[in-house]
């Protein structure tokens, strides 16, 4: 990544120049108000791509030990935090019936908010699904044009330009779409092929393969790009 794609200049608290990895180093102080904040006063990040999972677990070992690492958030209107980092911590620390967590407060910028949010979650989780890889380029992908996209997310998600490709033709589908992804009730071979639909024609399809349980071919998904074929197949799936 270039110099000046790493270093961030909006950060309000500090007229520095402030590196991102010295924000997503958990460890560091720097650059940070430490508080204790009410846990209703935390609110989930717009959006949030990463499925959170289940907490039991962890909230278990926080309502035994209490809370070991702290999240990160930025000022909301209303009194409120923007949870960036440590959305599983804060569902967690609920569900163990923790009234506060303490919390690194941060003053950044949104493009600067998303992209600490999206990073810290590639580089802690040690899995993430196709249609979570999809739903954080719909965000990333404001930041960054071109071949330094494909770069930035082969180098952040190792893997390779090929299935960079892939990925980001599914960030184009709507969120409908993705979610039967997830429900496994469309396969992604077929899925990659929708990309080029308009949302309203992505929306009739996600409708009918909720209404049908038709389960789409390659064939017919790569048929879809023509207003021919995409009139002709609905009509099909209509009289199911």
């Amino acid at each position: 990544m270039a110099n000046k794609e790493m270093y961030i200049t909006n950060f309000t608290s500090s007229g520095n120049e402030i590196s991102i990895d010295s924000l997503l180093d958990e460890n560091s102080e720097e650059h940070k108000l430490l508080m204790t904040i009410p846990i209703e006063r935390c609110i989930a990040y717009a959006h949030h791509p990463f499925k959170v999972g289940d907490t039991s677990d962890l909230a278990s070992d926080m309502k035994k030990y209490g809370q070991k690492c702290r999240i990160t958030v930025r000022p909301l209107p209303g009194s409120n935090y923007g949870i960036i980092m440590g959305h599983r911590r804060v569902e967690a620390a609920k569900k163990a019936g923790l009234p506060e967590i303490e919390a690194y407060v941060i003053e950044v910028s949104g493009e600067v908010a998303d992209r600490l949010m999206i990073e810290s979650n590639f580089i802690q989780r040690h899995f993430l699904s196709r249609v979570e890889m999809a739903r954080a380029c719909k965000i990333i992908k404001k930041y960054y044009k071109g071949n330094s996209l494909y770069k930035y997310l082969a180098e952040k998600l190792g893997v390779s330009l090929a299935t960079v490709k892939r990925i980001l033709y599914l960030s184009q589908l709507d969120d409908e779409l993705l979610d039967l992804v997830d429900q496994k009730k469309l396969r992604l071979g077929p899925a990659e092929k929708l990309h080029l639909l308009t949302h309203k024609q992505m929306r009739d399809i996600a409708r009918l393969i909720r209404e049908t349980g038709v389960k789409l071919s390659l064939e017919d998904a790569a048929r879809l790009g023509t207003a021919d074929e995409y009139a002709s197949i609905v009509k099909l799936w209509n009289n199911f």
